[in-house]
């Protein structure tokens, strides 16, 4: 099913502002991929390597933790490439950039 762009953008604000952090848990970001093929649009999910300590086997969104001062989409980029090396780009919108995209290869 393809779902209008003005519905993705609607839906998928990103949250502008600090970090909401919590005492005892790190800050962490995810992407929402959207591929569109064949006219339908598609989510991308990774599913976690089962060697790992926590969460070993699931089904997440790319994503990790956050490094330094980044903000969540810098954060969100940099660890989405990380579980998904190979993307043909990423599509996404940074905090206060309104409806307009930022491509990244």
């Amino acid at each position: 099913m393809r779902i209008p762009d003005e519905t993705v953008r609607g839906r998928l604000e990103l949250p502008l502002g600090d970090w909401r952090t919590v005492d005892g848990l790190r800050d962490s970001a995810v992407l929402a991929i959207l591929v569109e093929r064949g006219g339908d649009d598609f989510l991308v999910f990774n599913r976690r390597r089962d060697d790992l300590p926590y969460h070993a086997g699931q089904i997440c969104f790319p994503g990790g933790a956050r490094e330094g001062g980044e903000d969540a989409a810098t954060c969100a980029v940099r660890a989405g490439r990380r579980s998904r090396p190979k993307p043909p780009s990423i599509r996404c919108r940074s905090p206060g950039s309104g409806s307009r995209g930022v491509t990244v290869s």
